[in-house]
């Protein structure tokens, strides 16, 4: 096994992918639903998006293309990232960032939206039978633990 392999092992041991999904059905008559950019923006469709293979094979693709930061690895940094990320019509991720105040250090931040950056399209989600834009969150857990 490769230093880079149980580098990986290390921390992927406790590492979670959480969807935090909730659910508003955007609609410009409702106020408190409101457009999001030039296109509604759901968190709940009817169908939510699904990565190729399921949370699964999510978690397998963050883990063959997460590798802890050297920096971050040095100082002891562990924790969580969340990130937030929209899956549009066609599948593609958009809109990649650490939600505020939720990052570790930069190191960590900009390595979990360049994993997600590489990830392959969705099947995306689906509002009364129509593919839309829908916004997720994910969870990344970095530890150093065995």
């Amino acid at each position: 096994m490769s230093n880079k392999d149980t580098m990986r092992i290390r921390f992927i041991t406790f590492f979670f992918l959480l969807f935090a999904l909730h659910s508003y059905a955007q609609t410009a008559s409702d106020p408190a639903n409101a457009l999001i950019e030039n296109d509604s923006i759901y968190v709940s469709p009817d169908i939510r998006p699904v990565f190729p293979g399921g949370e699964v094979a999510f978690g397998q693709f963050i883990f063959s293309n997460i590798v802890y930061p050297r920096d971050a690895r040095k100082l002891g940094i562990e924790g969580i990232v969340i990130a937030s990320y929209i899956v549009e019509k066609d599948g593609t991720l958009s809109n990649i960032e650490v939600v505020k105040g939720s990052g570790l250090n930069p190191s960590c931040n900009q390595t979990v939206i360049d994993v997600l950056s590489k990830s392959p399209r969705w099947k995306p989600g689906i509002k009364d039978g129509k593919p839309v834009r829908v916004k997720q969150f994910s969870q990344v857990r970095f530890s150093l633990t065995k």
